[in-house]
């Protein structure tokens, strides 16, 4: 009976130290389970880190009570903090109006917001930042992503400059000029109020760029425009339409007086010569004025008017001229409208080459032959080099 009992107990023992045995080997692969399942995790952490790092925008990651658990390097060096200090921080340290839960708040709520606010930096500066919010779970907190608008708004104004200026003299470029006149022309129009268009070019800058080169042509307008900027008024308008084509809407009353001071002080900043490169170029200036009402009511017209005096103050070498209806049928705004119309005339072969002998009188013998080029112009006839090349 003992023995049967001793052999029962053993038994049990050799059952229960089994167990046991089997209760550490399990224990010990879940212990080894849970140390890979951290090691994996750790992993993850790692190329998480990795990832927002690589992220150029700011991130922050937030725990439910706005305390910063994680902050990638564009956020350090957004706010202006050592690498690994932002953890330390409250979003309220960063971003004052964010707190977490306010639902008056773009970005309280559940769901995505997105808001403009003040941002602080480590060093009390501030800055305009715009923020993303977004709820990871429901009381583990957010992830915030934050951009720096000053940035983005230099960025703006100087696509927006690049857009409305020239870029070789940085004056006002053709299509803020036009936007200028026509603004002009609207407050005008309802005031009643007359106004001028000067309409300017240089007298020979074509042949700077062909005997100097296209470089200090480029410096030429360069100076030319810095010469128009100090002569003019802060009120001015003064603008680069492209190659040696200026034009400028005074500020202020359009009595004839008024253009023609403005006319002669534009015309004596260029009585000196201007030195580029070593080189002084007789920088001479042709202006054609026309004025609102009584040369035109709209943009075109007035422009084109002013076209037509600049054209006649070169062909007269007066400097400057106040466009008149009598300019309309001279020859000099033939020439106006023929160089316009010269664009199309090679696409329609309207152009054609013509040689004539050079003949010595002595003894008539052909010595050469003149090739000229020649137009036949749909509504003119032919038309000589000397009538289509002022």
């Amino acid at each position: 009976m003992n023995v049967g009992i001793a052999v029962i107990a053993a038994l049990l023992l050799l059952a229960l130290v089994a167990a046991c045995s089997a209760v550490v080997q399990e224990s010990r692969r879940d212990r080894n389970r849970l140390e890979e399942r951290a090691a994996d995790l750790s992993a993850s952490a790692t190329r998480l880190r990795a990832v927002a790092d690589a992220v150029t925008e700011a991130i922050l990651i937030l725990a439910g009570d706005g305390q910063v658990t994680l902050a990638n390097r564009a956020a350090h060096r957004l706010f202006g903090a050592a690498d690994g200090t932002l953890t330390d921080c409250h979003v309220e340290q960063l971003l004052p109006a964010f707190r977490p839960g306010a639902s008056d708040l773009p970005m309280g709520g559940s769901g995505p917001g997105q808001a403009e606010a003040a941002a602080f930096r480590r060093d009390g500066t501030t800055f305009s930042a715009q923020v993303d919010s977004r709820l990871v779970a429901e009381g583990e907190g957010r992830i915030v992503v934050v951009r720096d608008m000053s940035e983005v708004r230099a960025q703006s104004a100087a696509l927006l400059h690049q857009t409305l200026h020239d870029s070789l003299t940085g004056l006002p470029n053709d299509r803020q000029f036009r936007e200028a006149l026509l603004a002009r022309l609207e407050v005008a129009a309802a005031r009643r109020a007359p106004f001028s268009v000067f309409l300017l070019d240089l007298d020979r800058f074509a042949e700077v760029n062909e005997s100097l080169g296209h470089g200090v042509g480029d410096r030429l307008l360069v100076v030319v425009a810095e010469r128009l900027r100090r002569t003019l008024r802060a009120t001015d308008v003064v603008a680069r339409l492209g190659g040696d084509d200026f034009a400028i809407i005074p500020g202020g009353s359009a009595t004839p007086a008024a253009s023609a001071r403005i006319a002669r002080q534009v015309l004596a900043a260029f009585k000196e010569p201007v030195t580029v490169d070593g080189h002084a170029l007789e920088a001479g200036i042709s202006i054609g004025i026309a004025n609102f009402p009584d040369h035109g009511a709209d943009t075109q017209t007035l422009m084109a008017n002013a076209e037509i005096a600049r054209q006649a103050a070169k062909q007269a070498r007066r400097g400057w001229r106040v466009y008149t209806p009598a300019d309309d049928t001279s020859e000099i705004e033939d020439r106006a409208v023929r160089l316009a119309e010269l664009r199309k005339a090679i696409d329609n072969q309207e152009l054609e080459l013509f040689y004539q002998p050079v003949v010595r009188l002595a003894d008539s013998a052909l010595l050469a032959l003149d090739a000229t080029v020649r137009w036949r112009h749909p509504r003119h006839g032919l038309l000589t080099p000397d009538q289509f090349v002022p």
